[in-house]
C-alpha cells in the first residue's frame, strides 16, 4: 500500500520538510523505488523544448546540485560514480586532456566521499516540472544500464545506456501535459546517438500514458 509521510518541523530557525515514502508501487504492484547507494534525484524544474534545468540530490553531499541542461546532470552524475567507484566502469572514458587529478596509471586520485545525507530525505525532493529517480545498475560498454523511476507517473522502467535513459526522461517531459516544443529546439534524441556512438533501438518508453 502506498503511504506518503511528510514531517514539518522547525529546527535552528530554518523550517524543513521531511519525506518519508514507504512502500511506493506502480501500476502493477511493483516497487517503484529500490534502496541502493548510489541513487540520484533528478529534479527538473523547467523544460523548455531544448534545455532541461534543475536539480541533483545524493546521499554524498548535503548541497544542492544545479545544472541548466540534461548533458550536464548526466556529466555530474559520471563524475559521482568515478568517484565512489560504483558501479566500476569496465571501460575508460578517453579525452583529450588528463584529468588533472589522474595518476600515473591513468586512474583517477580521488578520495571515496562519505554519506552525508540521508536516503528518505533524497528521494523527498520534488521538481517544479518532473522527477526521476535513477538508479545506475552497471557501467558496461562505455554507458550505463538500470532503471528510472518517473515519480509523478509513478512508473519505473528499465535502461540500457544513456541515450535510452534521455529518451525516457524525454518522452515523459512532452507527455506530462506541458506544451509541445516547436519542432526545431525540440531535444534530439538522434543526435544525442550520434555524439554516443550508438542507437538504442528498443521501444521501452513511460506507456500507457
Amino acid at each position: 500500500m502506498s503511504q506518503s509521510i511528510i514531517f514539518c518541523g522547525i529546527k535552528g530557525g530554518i523550517f524543513s520538510v521531511y519525506t518519508a515514502i514507504q512502500e511506493m508501487r506502480d501500476e502493477r504492484g511493483e516497487r517503484l523505488i529500490m534502496h541502493s547507494p548510489n541513487i540520484v534525484n533528478m529534479c527538473i524544474d523547467s523544460y523548455d523544448g531544448e534545455k532541461q534545468c534543475g536539480r541533483l540530490y545524493h546521499q554524498y553531499t548535503g548541497h544542492t546540485v544545479l545544472f541548466s541542461t540534461l548533458f550536464e546532470a548526466l556529466d555530474r552524475m559520471e563524475r559521482l560514480y568515478d568517484e565512489l567507484q560504483f558501479p566500476q566502469a569496465s571501460a575508460d572514458i578517453r579525452r583529450f586532456q588528463e584529468d588533472e587529478e589522474t595518476g600515473e596509471n591513468g586512474k583517477r586520485c580521488v578520495g571515496r566521499p562519505g554519506i552525508t545525507e540521508t536516503f528518505d530525505r533524497v528521494i523527498g525532493h520534488r521538481g517544479e516540472d518532473a522527477t526521476f529517480i535513477i538508479r545506475v545498475q552497471y557501467r558496461q560498454y562505455s554507458s550505463w544500464q538500470g532503471e528510472v523511476t518517473w515519480m509523478d507517473g509513478k512508473r519505473r522502467r528499465p535502461f540500457r545506456s544513456v541515450l535510452e535513459l534521455a529518451r525516457l526522461i524525454d518522452k515523459a517531459m512532452n507527455v506530462s501535459g506541458k506544451e509541445e516544443p516547436e519542432s526545431g529546439k525540440r531535444f534530439s534524441a538522434v543526435q544525442a546517438g550520434k555524439q554516443e556512438g550508438k542507437w538504442s533501438r528498443d521501444g521501452s518508453a513511460f506507456r500507457g500514458i
